[in-house]
């Protein structure tokens, strides 16, 4: 069974659509602006708020979460839907 995060926050960088947050299974979700999304593991929820609430998200993204949490990619560039729920 895939789960997959209910909630995600709109941050429409150059780079990443949204980002969503699963505080029970401690999983990140990024959403690409090529429609791509990508999940994280084991993020802590203070390292996602941080991500969210940083001035480039992309750079802090790129410095931080890329190479450091256990990455999988949900879904290709071409398979996503562009509706996205915005808190």
């Amino acid at each position: 069974m895939r789960l997959r995060i209910r909630r995600r926050h709109a941050v429409m960088t150059a780079h990443i659509k949204a980002l969503g947050y699963d505080e029970n299974t401690e999983r990140m979700e990024v959403v690409f602006q090529t429609g791509e999304v990508r999940r994280h593991e084991q993020v802590p929820a203070k390292i996602y708020c941080e991500l969210l609430n940083a001035v480039d998200i992309d750079d802090l993204y790129e410095r931080a979460f890329r190479r450091t949490y256990k990455t999988q990619q949900v879904k290709s560039s071409r398979a996503v839907r562009p509706t996205l729920l915005i808190e």
